[in-house]
């Protein structure tokens, strides 16, 4: 058979070309009001990067294999997993970790790996605990194959993976952004156990918020931000022309790629500023699109993969 396709550059456009997190708007989309409403006086966004970011880590050829461990639920093992040396997931309690396998001769080449809560030595923004790879939520997908939403338990609580809708360096150094946006909210509308697509999963509880994980929002596409500093403006334009989709909870946040200690991509354009803040202004012109149908949440973890199938022993 023909070798796999190579992994697509890396600007951020990850996963199939039919993904949601591809598929700009068409203009036949409809606005939820009483939504776009309550979005609208949540107050400004920030970005999250070295805590609660996720940090990205490509595995050459020669990088070490283990045997990760699974350990919500009870333990699964995942075996044969690249995990190149001197690895730091992102400082904070999620300590989200992506691992991407970039050698060609590699039976899990293109496969992207994440982690949840992932064994450190000393705690949030030390190194991966090689003596005991583990993390309470492993996932993985093929990067550019699927659609970026796993059908089961993943690393959010959405079940979107970790690298769908982030933002990365490279793309905001060249002034464009190709892909739909992910987007936390301070709580996520209670599920009921039946949630939105394109997610599979929720961990919404609120009573009172209106805002479920999978909705889809945008940016008003007749809002001119030209006054915004020049990243802003290119992070609006992809809101425009994409959307972005809710897929967590816990704050405002818009999540991008840590590159503290793995050096991916250039410096980012805010420099070492811990949490960027954006305008309120993007916020004031965000709104809800209409919800789609509902189907039934599984948590179930996905057992057989081609990146990997877990198994109940190491």
């Amino acid at each position: 058979p023909p070798p796999p396709p190579p992994p697509p550059p890396p600007t951020g456009r990850w996963w199939s070309a039919s993904s949601p997190w591809n598929t700009p708007f068409n203009g036949s989309e409809t606005i939820d009001a009483a939504r776009t409403s309550y979005i609208q006086g949540l107050g400004n966004y920030e970005i999250v990067w070295r805590s609660y970011g996720v940090a990205f880590y490509q595995a050459p050829a020669g990088t070490p294999r283990y045997t990760v461990k699974r350990t919500a639920g009870g333990n699964l093992y995942l075996r044969n997993v690249p995990i190149p040396a001197n690895v730091y997931p992102a400082a904070g309690s999620d300590a989200h970790l992506s691992i991407l396998d970039s050698d060609p001769n590699s039976p899990t080449y293109n496969c992207v790996f994440d982690f949840l809560h992932p064994g450190t030595v000393g705690g949030s923004g030390t190194t991966f605990d090689y003596s005991d790879p583990r993390g309470q939520y492993v996932q993985r997908e093929r990067i550019s194959e699927e659609s970026g939403f796993v059908r089961g338990a993943s690393t959010r609580g959405s079940s979107n993976a970790n690298l769908g809708g982030i933002l990365t360096s490279q793309e905001l150094a060249a002034g464009r952004i190709d892909h739909a946006i992910g987007l936390y909210v301070p709580a996520a509308q209670a599920d009921n156990g039946q949630v939105h697509g394109p997610s599979y999963t929720s961990d919404g509880t609120s009573q009172t918020s209106l805002l479920p994980e999978s909705a889809r929002v945008r940016v008003d596409p007749a809002w001119n931000p030209s006054g915004l500093p020049v990243w802003q403006q290119t992070l609006v334009r992809a809101l425009q022309t994409y959307g972005g989709y809710i897929i967590d909870q816990g704050g405002r946040d818009i999540p991008a790629i840590d590159n503290t200690h793995s050096g991916y991509g250039p410096a980012y354009p805010w420099g070492n500023t811990e949490y960027p803040q954006l305008d309120v202004s993007i916020t004031q012109h965000m709104q809800v699109l209409s919800l789609g149908p509902t189907r039934t949440e599984t948590y179930d973890p996905v057992m057989s993969h081609p990146c990997g199938n877990f198994t109940s022993s190491p």
